[in-house]
């Protein structure tokens, strides 16, 4: 269809796009680039060739072209919330942390709702070495959001970290809640719960997490360790067999 309609006009944006759209589809991910190239060369203002780009440059999670191109969409399109959103997500994953910080900022005083922008900005802090801050703004943004789960995970996983087992427990909790499935909350949660030794708690999430999967079996060791080492042998033998059932699955 679309090489129909651009043998019809070989100026259509639209037609490049949809073509670009079909290779990327097939993962012919040279020929979608060229197409999307081509309806940007037409149309330098037409945002779905864009977005098809952005699609192309996320499926091979090349982040140094996604940044360029949405730096080239804000001079273009204009400086949108969701592109500064993006730009301070890549800026922060590649830990440049100046740029991230300036993007974050911005996409913050456009979209103050976005949790994302805030648990970057957090994110930054730690990778400077702002530690006070760092955690300052993870803990403000999981009490803010309390519906994203992502906010109450990184958080939980920042004060894993610092080895405080009763605030990582409390944000590892709220994760499951809201995300029953996620295994990283799962995990830190059961180890979060053997820490402070609610044993009953850590038991039954490792039990489900080795249903799934039984690399699980290296945590259920680990707990076994933490119980020997504790003297709290009362737990030891029923972790233990829990052990060898998960390898076993």
């Amino acid at each position: 269809m679309a090489q129909i309609l651009i043998s019809k006009n070989d100026r259509d944006e639209e037609a490049y796009t949809l073509k670009g759209l079909a290779h990327l589809d097939t993962g012919a991910y040279k020929e979608a680039l060229e197409s999307f190239k081509k309806a940007t060369e037409l149309n330098g203002i037409y945002r779905p060739a864009y977005e098809g780009l952005v699609r192309l440059y996320e499926k091979k999670n090349n982040l140094y072209e996604l940044r360029i191109l949405y730096q080239d969409m804000i001079d273009k399109l204009g400086e949108k919330p969701e592109f500064l959103s993006k730009l301070c997500d890549i800026n922060t994953q590649d830990s440049l942390n100046d740029h991230a910080l300036d993007y974050c900022r911005r996409a913050i005083q456009k979209s103050d709702l976005v949790p994302e922008n805030h648990i970057n900005l957090g994110l930054i802090y730690r990778n400077m070495n702002e530690n006070q801050k760092a955690q300052e703004k993870l803990r403000s943004t999981a009490d803010r959001f309390r519906q994203s789960a992502s906010a109450q995970l990184v958080y939980a996983q920042f004060v894993e970290e610092k080895k405080d087992s009763v605030s990582a427990y409390k944000y590892f909790s709220k994760c499951t809640k809201l995300d029953g499935q996620n295994e990283v909350c799962l995990l830190g949660h059961a180890n979060a719960a053997a820490g402070i030794f609610k044993m009953d708690e850590a038991y039954e999430i490792l039990k489900k997490l080795c249903l799934k999967d039984r690399k699980y079996a290296v945590a259920v060791r680990k707990v076994v360790q933490h119980l020997k080492v504790s003297k709290k042998t009362e737990w030891v033998e029923k972790f233990e067999t829990l052990g060898e059932k998960c390898m076993l699955n």
